[in-house]
């Protein structure tokens, strides 16, 4: 390992420490106490974000099992491409499937909202903020905007009065170090949407002793008992070597498939930096923190990471083609890893990938002569190409049948259609 990487590894395990987090928390709360201010949630709304939509259902309950006060800013709109209207159809597709299983109000209507009914609302939403009525009748107001409903007060959008000020919001969240719709920021940490709200909400129980009771908590995994289904069902799991979730993903996909005897098929695909798939600069230190909080939340170890962009990703995929061949794919993927996320270990080094090789139960002595093979990125290639066909982008992604799930989170997606396939009691 070189020194570098030494040295970034120990930054990252003492900046995603525990220990740090909590010793953040209780100096924020102590300079809140000297002030005797109020407990204050900036939350950050963007009009044509599905999940926003979701978020504003849940923040008067949040703020009444709270009692804090909730800043809303507005932040700009996605700017129109290819890329993003793919991405925003998949957003719609889950937004649907998490109201229903939150129990909130959302359908797809198979299309984003036009501008000009988004500068509509974003006037009236502006209108709410100044005047402090923002909780509440907002919701309203997307709710004619998700439905196709034209806004009943017609804002003229070229009204001064009522300019919207999404520069103020874009530049607010900028400098709290966020990128995203959908997010709260209380107190240092970022909170995005209701798949993290149970985060924010342990926090709020925690400082005033209070028992928990969260108004979303995403299902644990696997969290129904399952039976061996016969033949076994085919997860299609997509990975990055350089994605942090695919590590949290990749080993709970595993428990799930083992619960209900199926069998996962690994894809692996090149970072989205790699392929050219725009992300801004705030985005990989706040996935840092999210991964942490969600690799403490499941038990996982996390933090003590040697970055394996550029040469020891790609030293990595080299021996999957190998690794594959032996029936070793997953234990291979899954020591690379947890040895490059959580241990610290240099991938880019002869000695760093003996160890993930080894740790895989295979041999390094042949192992170490597959190293730098080209035969991978055909495949790369082919499983990002499958990946993009199928209206997704980002890692782990999931496969089921016909469903389709971007992320850990949406793991019980997976479960549910699993549960489905459980014999009737007429066919046992």
């Amino acid at each position: 390992m070189s020194i570098k990487s030494m040295i970034f590894s120990k930054v990252t395990a003492t900046m995603l420490s525990e220990r740090r987090l909590l010793k953040k928390r209780r100096h924020a709360q102590s300079i809140r106490a000297k002030k005797k201010a109020r407990r204050t949630i900036m939350y950050f709304h963007q009009v044509d974000d599905p999940y926003s939509h979701l978020m504003i259902q849940v923040l008067p309950e949040l703020k009444r099992q709270h009692d804090v006060h909730i800043e809303p800013w507005l932040v700009s709109p996605t700017a129109v491409s290819d890329e993003s209207s793919r991405q925003f159809d998949y957003f719609r597709m889950d937004a649907e499937r998490l109201a229903a299983k939150a129990g909130l109000d959302f359908q797809d209507s198979g299309y984003q909202p036009d501008s000009e009914s988004v500068k509509r609302v974003a006037a009236e939403f502006q209108q709410h903020i100044d005047r402090g009525t923002f909780i509440g009748p907002a919701i309203e107001s997307s709710n004619r905007l998700w439905r196709g409903q034209a806004s009943e007060e017609q804002v003229p959008v070229n009204n001064p009065s009522r300019a919207i000020r999404y520069d103020r919001g874009d530049a607010r969240r900028a400098a709290l170090g966020h990128y995203m719709g959908a997010t709260c920021f209380y107190e240092g940490e970022w909170y995005w949407g209701l798949d993290r709200l149970h985060h924010l909400q342990s926090r709020l129980y925690q400082e005033d002793s209070q028992p928990v009771n969260h108004i979303f908590k995403p299902a644990n995994v696997p969290g129904i008992h399952g039976v061996e289904l016969e033949p076994p069902p085919v997860i299609d799991v997509f990975i990055s070597f350089r994605s942090t979730f695919s590590y949290i993903g990749l080993l709970r996909i595993k428990e799930l498939a083992d619960e209900w005897n199926a069998e996962l098929r690994l894809k692996y695909v090149l970072p989205m930096a790699v392929r050219n798939v725009s992300s801004p600069r705030a985005r990989f230190i706040q996935v840092l923190y999210d991964c942490a909080r969600e690799a403490r939340f499941h038990s996982i170890p996390f933090g003590r990471i040697a970055d394996p962009a550029g040469k020891p990703m790609e030293r990595g995929y080299s021996l999957l083609p190998w690794a594959t061949a032996h029936n070793r794919c997953y234990e291979f993927c899954l020591s690379f890893l947890k040895n490059v996320w959580s241990q610290g270990v240099d991938a880019g080094s002869d000695k760093g990938l003996e160890k993930i090789v080894i740790e895989a139960g295979l041999d390094w002595r042949e192992g170490r002569t597959q190293v730098g093979n080209e035969q991978w990125r055909a495949e790369a290639e082919a499983h990002q190409q499958e990946l993009l066909d199928l209206g997704l982008w980002g890692t782990p992604s999931f496969r089921l049948d016909d469903t389709l799930a971007w992320g850990q989170d949406r793991l019980w997606l997976l479960e549910d259609v699993l549960a489905k396939k459980r014999p009737s009691a007429e066919t046992l």
